[in-house]
């Protein structure tokens, strides 16, 4: 419900539900502004979990970011993909749409 692109849509749509209601929340990762949506907007008194401390990084990844422009961002992906050992990648898109079309 959350993933709608704006904890705006969200707050709406929660409007609408029943007061008396039960919520449950997952998430793998909870962004801060999510959170207190979430605590403000739609949970009452909710307990809370996780696994690991927040903000870490697993010791055998590793990160970095390449700065290109926008039109020579798949062509340097693809090279990078080919020319690398990459047993799995996580990339990051800005939108859905474009993680969509390449």
């Amino acid at each position: 419900m959350l993933d709608m692109g704006s904890s705006t849509t969200s707050a709406k749509s929660s409007a609408k539900l029943p007061i008396k209601r039960q919520t449950l929340f997952f998430s793998a990762t909870m962004p801060k502004d999510i959170a207190e949506l979430a605590e403000a907007k739609m949970l009452r008194d909710p307990p809370a979990g996780g696994v690991t401390p927040q903000a870490t990084t697993v010791e055998r990844i590793t990160q970095r970011i390449i700065q290109v422009d926008f039109a020579a961002k798949q062509g340097v992906l693809a090279q990078l993909l080919k020319q690398e050992a990459v047993d799995r990648a996580l990339i990051f898109t800005r939108t859905k749409h474009g993680a969509t079309r390449w």
